[in-house]
């Protein structure tokens, strides 16, 4: 007797495997992006704070005469220190385009050296 074709049970394990190898790979891929994810906002803040201390160097006096200045995101955007992300002036998050940055306080200040030192405010 010939055999043209394949079995049931054989067409289900085939079904099988195909759906493990699957689900592994869908899982590593979802660890693959939360990782970029962090590594994102890590960069965006990173980038935030760089432009905050440029800007700080330029009213570094102002800053020395209130030993601390709070500056926020819409600063640098209005000064051209940050890119706006649309026609309104709104900075959004790198992970969350709907999240606006604008009001988001950042903490000028001078340290022994005479160098400018920014973090967000908590």
């Amino acid at each position: 007797m010939k055999k043209n074709g394949y079995t049931l049970v054989e067409l289900l394990v085939v079904i099988l495997l195909l759906g493990i190898a699957t689900a592994i790979a869908v899982n590593k891929m979802s660890y693959a992006f939360d990782n970029n994810s962090e590594k994102l906002i890590k960069q965006e803040n990173e980038y935030i704070l760089a432009e905050a201390k440029i800007y700080g160097e330029t009213i570094k006096d102002e800053i020395k005469n209130k030993t601390s200045l709070t500056i926020k995101i819409n600063d640098l955007v209005e000064k051209n220190y940050l890119k706006a992300d649309d026609k309104k002036g709104n900075f959004f998050s790198a992970t969350d385009k709907s999240k606006v940055l604008n009001n988001k306080k950042i903490i000028l200040q001078i340290d022994k050296n005479n160098n400018v030192i920014a973090k967000f405010e908590e």
